[in-house]
């Protein structure tokens, strides 16, 4: 796969994404090296029920709205373990 290769052979840290395509995208090649993903959802409508959205664990948020919407599923049993989830 296109990716797997990329993140070997640029020795890759850390995956930031823009939009949940792009997350989606290369999503298994950075799990499959263990590589740390991060997800910043720049703007768009609201998310209303979180099946519309991946799972992630690291997200970045601009929307107070999107903020408070994560923040109530915080360690929620079939939520989203967030470590990291910010507002800026």
């Amino acid at each position: 796969m296109f990716f797997d290769e990329y993140i070997t052979k640029n020795h890759i840290d850390i995956v930031h994404a823009y939009d949940y395509i792009s997350y989606d995208a290369v999503f298994d090649s950075a799990n499959g090296a263990n590589i740390p993903m991060v997800l910043t959802k720049c703007g768009g409508p609201t998310v209303r029920y979180k099946a519309l959205f991946p799972r992630v664990e690291n997200l970045i948020l601009f929307s107070k709205e999107d903020y408070i919407f994560f923040s109530k599923r915080k360690g929620y049993p079939k939520g989203y373990p967030f470590s990291f989830i910010d507002l800026l």
